[in-house]
């Protein structure tokens, strides 16, 4: 099945019937969300952010997707991703967007020792709504940009970059422009194409 200019019918149809439902709350004690933003027009691609550099956050600097904790006052773990999304970049989200989510994926802390969870929702978005982004908060975000799924399904040009943690590693990395894709963004989208990749298949390869 070709992308062409749309996404196609079928092609939602495959995300609905492949993605999880979203889980419950409380069993995982309010989990941090993110939100996978797909324009679903031409050119097709997703939304991700660059962090502010800021002291005290274990992902400063670095390119991940919109989104953060659940807070006391979202009703559900929808609301939270959707009030996340707009607080960073300023995308008005609609549950009747969303499409599904990847499900919970553990995520160990190595500073702390403990893990703790972050779930993915999958939203399709208009390109006019797709083009209202802008960087909302800037204690937050640096910048924004859309990168084209082929770029991300195929990873194009894949390289490895090094990092000083705790123990200095390689990690693969997804180069787009200026940015590296990398660590648990790039975990996140893996997962993603692994779900839905025997279904797809993109222009451009």
């Amino acid at each position: 099945m070709l992308i062409e200019h749309n996404l196609s019918k079928q092609l939602i149809r495959t995300f609905k019937k492949t993605l999880c439902r979203v889980p419950e709350i409380e069993p995982l004690k309010k989990p941090a969300v993110v939100a996978l933003i797909i324009n679903q027009n031409d050119p097709h691609g997703i939304c991700f952010i660059e962090r502010t550099q800021r002291e005290g956050d274990p992902w400063s600097g670095q390119v991940s997707l919109p989104g953060g904790k659940i807070s006391r006052d979202d009703k559900t773990l929808v609301d939270g991703v959707i009030r996340e999304t707009c607080e960073e970049v300023g995308i008005q989200l609609k549950e009747e967007f969303m499409i599904g989510n990847l499900g919970a994926i553990e995520v160990p802390n190595n500073l702390s020792g403990k893990s703790f969870h972050i779930i993915p929702f999958i939203f399709l978005v208009t390109d006019s709504l797709a083009r209202t982004a802008f960087v909302a908060s800037k204690n937050e975000v640096a910048n924004f940009f859309w990168v084209p799924l082929n770029s991300i399904f195929y990873e194009k040009g894949l390289t490895t970059i090094e990092y000083a943690g705790i123990k200095q590693k390689t990690y693969p990395a997804i180069p787009f422009q200026q940015y590296f894709i990398w660590g648990l963004t790039l975990r996140v989208l893996r997962i993603f194409n692994n779900m839905i990749r025997a279904d797809v298949v993109f222009d451009n390869q």
